[in-house]
């Protein structure tokens, strides 16, 4: 019997079919933490989500991002606010901060805001307003407000917020943009041992 002879029919190439995830809004800010405990001239928050520069390491406290600069498939997210948080009692050093600082957000290679802190791009909030509405509070944070527009709170405020809006639309941000926030000492360095956070809020798309 003859031998067969073998088949010249090329294999056939896997069909690659594209992944759509469904996602829904969740109300998920993402945030990162800034503290070492020398002076600095320069820091960037949101690029390292397992340690601080000085090696310690960092906790679900410290940041929810999972993936370094960026927020990963499939995640999108839209951001409406910037928010300071500072983590800290002393007076002076979150003064020195407020005075010395310039922040930088950055997204890919544009620049969302730099600037130095000022009452123009930063403003205080009240936190329980971001879920209900409160006349009075609302009041308390007006009076707050205008206490800091003209310099005159006794002490910094905790709470500042810089809003990313533009046209009344949030800022979006898809699943592997690059994103950063710098913080930079031009003049005189950072203060020492003084923690703050930074976030980035408030609607996270997560897969259904």
């Amino acid at each position: 019997m003859p031998k067969r002879k073998p088949s010249m029919i090329a294999p056939i190439a896997p069909t690659v079919r594209a992944t759509k995830y469904v996602t829904r809004p969740t109300h998920h800010p993402i945030y990162d933490t800034h503290w070492f405990d020398t002076p600095y001239t320069h820091e960037s928050l949101f690029m390292n989500t397992k340690a601080f520069r000085n090696a310690f390491p960092k906790t679900e406290r410290d940041t929810n991002l999972m993936i370094d600069g960026m927020l990963g498939v499939p995640l999108e997210a839209d951001w409406s606010y910037m928010r300071l948080y500072y983590e800290s009692t002393d007076v002076q050093k979150i003064r020195e901060f407020n005075e010395r600082v310039v922040i930088r957000f950055v997204i890919g290679m544009s620049y969302v805001f730099s600037g130095p802190l000022t009452p123009a791009s930063f403003t205080p909030i009240l936190p329980a307003l971001a879920d209900q509405d409160d006349s009075a509070l609302m009041v308390t944070q007006q009076y707050i407000k205008t206490k800091y527009a003209k310099g005159e709170l006794v002490v910094p405020w905790p709470w500042l917020e810089f809003s990313l809006t533009t046209g009344g639309k949030p800022l979006r941000i898809t699943s592997n943009e690059a994103f950063r926030v710098d913080l930079d000492f031009p003049t005189l360095p950072g203060p020492a041992d003084l923690r703050v956070k930074v976030i980035l809020g408030p609607t996270l798309y997560r897969p259904i």
